[in-house]
């Protein structure tokens, strides 16, 4: 079993689908900052426990403040890209997507001076009618996503792509996808390995699904962001059910994390995939029809010898405007 701490570094008002926060990017230098704040917190936790993360950055904060990045690399974290400007993956269609990760990619690995080999989909919005991302990820030089959701939620999920991780393979080249740990649970699936839920429940619950992870002999995959542990974040203005999910015990999530951390081995991806067997991992092909834009992923079954074509109703795409 892997346990991976990642860090999704974004600013606080990149709450998705709000229509509280201005969608022209040049309004975002209006919003107060609270990032740097929140990210020294979160390093000098992620020290005291010796921990080495993946940081998955936004190109915007990464140009807006390279210091962080470098922060991040000097204390021997991975760089890893969030896309540029947090856009739901299936909003955006190949073409579009493909500029943004390429954008994101070639930030960081200008401030960090390495190679940037993982990315993680906004609201983890890898969905089935997305599966043409596969391709545009291995395109442009990366090595793996963390982009999955494998149980219903908000912003896309993908339930039939599986717990486990899998190799993506699409034009004799492949990208390993490691989708978010979720429990099952009555009438549902859930995650308190981060974010919301992970600040919803208490250390105790963590600790106990942690430890049903870990029987299962199956990756755990902790995320959080820098407005997660920070109380005094503007509050923006939405539904009472999205204000309770994003605001709910910010003040104790950070010494939350200083207990789930306490005498576990957490580490980053690039770690994990250094001692990952990748011939034994199950395989998915992308497929395509008429054009990258009709893309669906086929599954393959070892232990029996064939493959099965996923091909689920395409979610509509609405396109976003040019950044």
């Amino acid at each position: 079993m892997n346990t991976v701490f990642s860090i999704d570094v974004e600013e606080w008002f990149h709450i998705l689908e709000t229509d509280s926060v201005s969608k022209t990017i040049a309004d975002w230098d209006n919003y107060p900052s609270r990032i740097n704040e929140s990210m020294e917190l979160l390093f000098d936790v992620l020290d005291r426990h010796n921990v080495k993360a993946t940081l998955f950055f936004l190109g915007w904060v990464g140009e807006k403040y390279p210091h962080i990045v470098k922060e991040a690399q000097k204390r021997g974290h991975e760089i890893a890209s969030h896309g540029c400007y947090h856009d739901l993956v299936y909003e955006l269609g190949y073409k579009k997507f493909k500029e943004d990760i390429g954008r994101s990619k070639k930030i960081l690995e200008d401030i960090s001076g390495v190679e940037v080999k993982g990315y993680r989909a906004p609201g983890f919005s890898l969905t089935p009618a997305a599966s043409w991302a596969y391709p545009a990820l291995i395109e442009e030089g990366f090595t793996y996503s963390s982009s999955i959701y494998p149980a219903k939620r908000a912003h896309g999920f993908f339930t039939e792509f599986g717990d486990d991780p899998r190799e993506i393979v699409f034009g004799g080249k492949s990208v390993l996808e490691f989708p978010m740990t979720v429990l099952g649970a009555p009438l549902t699936s859930l995650s308190c390995f981060g974010g919301g839920y992970f600040r919803l429940f208490p250390v105790t619950w963590f600790k106990a699904a942690a430890e049903m992870v870990k029987k299962k002999n199956r990756n755990l995959i902790f995320y959080i962001h820098p407005r997660d542990i920070d109380p005094e974040q503007p509050r923006l203005d939405m539904p009472m059910s999205r204000m309770f999910k994003s605001y709910i015990n910010v003040g104790s999530a950070l010494s939350k994390i200083d207990k789930i951390l306490d005498g576990e081995n957490y580490t980053c991806f690039e770690d994990v995939i250094a001692h990952t067997d990748v011939s034994s991992l199950p395989k998915a092909l992308v497929r395509t029809d008429k054009g990258m834009n009709q893309t669906y992923l086929s599954f393959e079954k070892k232990e029996a010898g064939a493959t099965r074509d996923l091909r689920s109703p395409q979610r509509p795409i609405r396109v976003a405007a040019t950044k």
